[in-house]
């Protein structure tokens, strides 16, 4: 393995246990990190119940794959329900594992939704367009993780698994 993959495994392996060692379920997520890293490739499977969802049309039924390209002729949306509860900020971080951990240039994407006034309540979703796009040829492909971000709580327990494709 070349040294600076070792070094950026390092620091993902930091940063991940510093940010997310004490979060709800984030274990799972780490231990599966750390199995792919370590060759025994363990999948992550999604909740049961879906609480976000990665759709090719607004709040639209869940896809298991999207496309990456050079431009927005692939775009997707990052979906949450709020199942009755009123959130003040929601953020959809998307993960990357890729072809292998510190492979891709794009690790991860953040967007972030701040409601002033509170949003959410029985039978309310929010979505925000997203697309996967490839980095002067450095291609992102293989699994990633979309993990909602409510409030300042990390939901491990409710990611969603999805595969980038070509």
């Amino acid at each position: 393995m070349k040294k600076a993959s070792l070094i950026y495994l390092l620091v993902c392996s930091v940063l991940a246990g510093a940010l997310f060692a004490n979060a709800s379920g984030a274990s799972n997520i780490l231990a599966a990190i750390d199995n792919i890293v370590s060759g025994k490739q363990e999948a992550i499977t999604a909740p049961q119940a879906l609480i976000c969802w990665v759709s090719d049309t607004i709040a639209g039924p869940a896809v298991t794959s999207v496309r990456a390209s050079y431009s927005t002729e692939y775009t997707y949306w990052c979906n949450y329900w709020h199942h009755g509860i009123i959130n003040y900020d929601l953020s959809f971080m998307v993960l990357f594992q890729g072809i292998g951990w510190g492979q891709s240039v794009l690790v991860y994407q953040l967007q972030t939704l701040h409601f002033p006034g509170g949003y959410g309540g029985a039978n309310t979703y929010s979505d925000v367009p997203f697309a996967v796009i490839d980095w002067g040829g450095n291609v992102v492909r293989g699994p990633a993780y979309l993990i909602p971000i409510v409030d300042g709580v990390i939901e491990w327990s409710n990611y969603y698994a999805f595969t980038v494709t070509g």
